[in-house]
């Protein structure tokens, strides 16, 4: 009778354990329900080893390594089970004078009463030293991660603002073929595409002649061939005479008014302005 129990409450603790470690595994609902998991898993390591520890009749371990197998417990609950320090440190003295109650240690053994009163309080002072240093690497790894997003994406918003500085100074194709460039440029080393142009350069070295000197090259030129254009040059008439008696602000109002209107009409008229110059001195 005393097996077929034995046995009944190992299965049915084999069958709660591979029930947790399966819940573990959906993390979603793991992360909503880890605290009330870990006291399940704190509540069910510390009444198996109290039971076997409270056995007196066929105790099979020795009073060391009952001693020993208590302060593995008291550690496993400071480093392993995601438990706030608090928590950990009243777990861990209830269990520990639990363990002292129950103990089927011989009193007759230990001349010194407080020799295990200091080894727990040891025990205990290394489990919170080892649960600080955990918190410790787990929140500066947090906050390295969240500074490498954080310079992630400011580079991302001065790419992007960059982008649209190109396009609004630049003809959309000049723009656009800028662009891809740097696209291009900025591609991952390891990419197919990086790989093939590293390719072509090495080709395009090894067959240019050694006479020719290493002279250095420029950014190609972007020239688009095109018929029937007109360049028009527009100049205000008295605007030197007429600016001298605006304030800053008005004369900031009169242009923008006038190079919008200007600008609306190009694009009615399906015009491109190429630049606008400010002043012209002849």
């Amino acid at each position: 009778l005393i097996f077929d129990a034995f046995q009944s409450t190992a299965f049915g603790l084999i069958t709660l354990s591979i029930g947790m470690l399966l819940f573990t595994l959906f993390s979603i609902h793991y992360q909503r329900f880890y605290m009330p998991t870990s006291f399940l898993c704190v509540f069910v390591i510390c009444t198996v080893t109290l039971l076997i520890f409270s056995d007196s009749s066929g105790s099979f371990m020795s009073p060391i390594g009952e001693l020993a197998t208590s302060f593995q417990v008291v550690l496993l609950v400071y480093t392993v089970i995601p438990l706030p320090l608090y928590l950990c440190i009243l777990i861990g003295v209830i269990y520990s004078a639990l363990f002292e109650l129950l103990s089927t240690s011989n009193v007759e053994d230990i001349d010194i009463p407080g020799l295990k009163v200091i080894l727990h309080l040891g025990i205990h002072l290394l489990g919170v030293h080892l649960f600080i240093l955990t918190q410790v690497r787990q929140r500066k790894t947090f906050l390295k991660v969240g500074q490498s997003l954080l310079a992630r994406k400011d580079l991302e918003m001065e790419t992007q603002f960059k982008d649209h500085m190109i396009q609004s100074v630049m003809p959309k194709k000049v723009a656009d073929e800028l662009l891809k460039e740097t696209v291009e440029l900025r591609r991952p080393s390891g990419s197919q595409d990086s790989h093939y142009r590293t390719s072509m350069n090495k080709e395009a070295r090894l067959s240019s002649a050694p006479s020719v000197p290493n002279v250095r090259k420029f950014r190609p030129f972007t020239m688009n061939l095109m018929d029937n254009v007109s360049i028009l040059f527009a100049d205000i008439a008295g605007f030197t005479k007429m600016s001298s008696n605006k304030s800053a602000d008005e004369l900031v109002n009169l242009l923008n008014d006038l190079f919008g209107r200007f600008d609306y009409l190009c694009g009615k008229c399906n015009l491109e302005k190429i630049s606008t110059l400010g002043m012209v001195l002849q």
